[in-house]
């Protein structure tokens, strides 16, 4: 009775702590086959940006907007379609991030900064 009494504690503690982690959503936007970041390179840690960023157009030596869209979606980006004037041109992507405490308050300082300029 025990382990199962210190399992089910165990269990709702780190489903408080997980839930207290806030998560980092990044969007882009792909637009006929090319993906723009925006500024993303500049805000984003090194070592997420490496594996991010990707240009999909040279990984998969296509602009097919089709390609592109299923390799996005696959590696986890959300997609929504954008609108302009009644035809669909250009979707935007979003993606949620972990970043730890320090790597999220450098993101939002950089990010806070950059709009002041």
């Amino acid at each position: 009775m025990k382990p199962i009494l210190l399992f089910a504690v165990l269990a709702c503690l780190t489903r408080a702590a997980a839930a207290q982690t806030p998560k980092t959503v990044v969007n882009c936007y792909e637009s006929n086959g090319h993906v723009d970041y925006g500024h993303l390179d500049q805000l984003l840690p090194d070592t997420i940006t490496a594996t991010l960023l990707v240009d999909v157009h040279k990984k998969l030596n296509t602009y097919d907007e089709t390609l592109v869209l299923l390799w996005l979606e696959q590696q986890g980006w959300k997609i929504s379609a954008g609108d302009s004037k009644g035809v669909v041109s250009s979707y935007i992507l979003s993606k949620e991030i972990d970043l730890d405490y320090s790597a999220r308050t450098l993101f939002l300082q950089k990010l806070e900064n950059r709009n002041k300029k």
